[in-house]
């Protein structure tokens, strides 16, 4: 029930600390330091409420806040889409609700930032939580969209230029294509706004995955402070980013991408090659990477919903928008890619059926392919990010480098 006041140097750790922890999704870093030129401007630092929430706090009603759409796409007014998605729901829900807080539907550079424009804007508070602690390819998919009712379903959608609809249906199911059919007409152009979910802030705290805007916060601190030589830095966002778990998938440089952007989604296929293991490390990603194979294992080396992130030995995070950039393959940048266990409230049996199915269309998984024993040790990320940035210029088999005598290896349970 603590306030944190959020200014434009914790904005940008929170930036850096979703574009990792997003699994490639969750919007472009690009989009997300507009967001931040824009909230800045505003002179404002953006209250953050912590969870539990107060007891006065829980009556008041919040909304939660994404844009949907291909990864790399990026209305040059998004920030104005953002205000008049919210207004528009706004309006749709004033006679019963006014809205006090907003919650990020996920994490990602783009996604966990959207709410601070609109909170900047209104005047609002951001709750320390978001709808699935990663980036997620479909709004079932989001821990918010579970056991809603139909009067809960009204989704207010925008573009920039003001373009407004409200869109009802009988299911978040039907929901989604609806919206996504909507995001490629000519005036959305593969990207929009979208304000959701209202309800009032103790069913929404209830559902979302808490502390998630507080601890991309500590991992983006954590970069910073690997790349700064900040020991006082690390030690306090060491902690924070020790509650989740992971494990090494490899280290390469971008060999080669493919991108197709169609359904309102970016479909993409990036190679990542280590020149002196010769292993090459393919992620398959509908906007989020959601499975990895190496060319030396049958089974993929993660699957969703644990997240396949990434960060460059330029202790930078990479999304995939920024991966499928021409740019990025010309640099010849060396990236980790690590797998990162999911969170408690993403082991839903209703959501990792909703995780299989997706990645089911994308590729042929064979049906013992999540039960691969070699994968089934992690341990806590933030030392595992410390022990790689250290070993970065070294030649180590990464898929081996860790043991049980090197870090606190606990098993996946999931």
């Amino acid at each position: 029930m603590d306030t944190l006041y959020i200014d434009e140097r914790a904005l940008e750790h929170i930036l850096w600390g979703a574009a990792f922890l997003g699994s490639g999704g969750g919007g472009s870093v690009e989009a997300g330091q507009f967001f931040i030129q824009r909230i800045a401007s505003t002179g404002k630092d953006i209250p953050l409420w912590t969870l539990p929430l107060s007891d006065e706090q829980k009556q008041l009603h919040g909304c939660a806040m994404a844009d949907i759409g291909a990864n790399s796409a990026l209305d040059p007014k998004q920030d104005e889409a953002l205000l008049f998605a919210y207004d528009t729901l706004l309006t749709r829900v004033a006679e019963t609700e006014t809205i006090s807080a907003v919650f990020p539907a996920e994490t990602g550079a783009e996604n966990m930032l959207a709410p601070f424009v609109v909170a900047a804007h209104h005047g609002l508070a951001v709750v320390d939580g978001d709808g699935a602690g990663r980036a997620i390819p479909t709004l079932p998919l989001c821990t918010f969209s579970l056991d809603q009712t139909y009067k809960d379903l009204p989704i207010a959608m925008a573009n920039g230029e003001g373009d407004r609809l409200v869109v009802d249906s009988e299911s978040n199911a039907t929901h989604e294509p609806l919206i996504r059919d909507l995001t490629q007409l000519k005036r959305f152009n593969n990207s929009a706004s979208l304000a959701m979910w209202p309800d009032t802030l103790e069913n929404l705290a209830g559902k979302c995955v808490a502390g998630a805007v507080t601890t991309a916060m500590s991992c983006g601190r954590l970069f910073d402070a690997l790349r700064n030589e900040d020991q006082t830095m690390l030690d306090s966002a060491l902690p924070n980013v020790n509650t989740l778990t992971g494990y090494v998938i490899g280290k390469g440089k971008v060999e080669s991408f493919a991108v197709n952007e169609t359904g309102g989604f970016s479909f993409a296929r990036i190679k990542i090659r280590n020149s002196k293991s010769n292993v090459t490390y393919t992620l398959i990603a509908q906007n989020e990477s959601l499975i990895c194979y190496a060319d030396d294992n049958p089974n993929p080396v993660a699957y969703a919903p644990t997240s396949i992130c990434c960060f460059g030995v330029d202790g930078f995070p990479y999304t995939n928008a920024e991966l499928t950039k021409q740019s990025t393959l010309d640099k010849q940048l060396e990236v980790f890619l690590v797998a990162v266990s999911p969170r408690e409230a993403l082991r839903n049996e209703q959501l990792v059926e909703g995780f299989t199915k997706i990645i089911e269309e994308l590729v042929v998984v064979s049906p013992t392919a999540r039960q691969n024993p070699e994968l089934r040790l992690v341990v806590p990320l933030g030392d595992l990010i410390v022990n790689l940035w250290q070993m970065k210029n070294s030649f180590i088999d990464y898929t081996k480098f860790l043991s049980k005598s090197s870090l606190n290896v606990q098993e996946v349970t999931y």
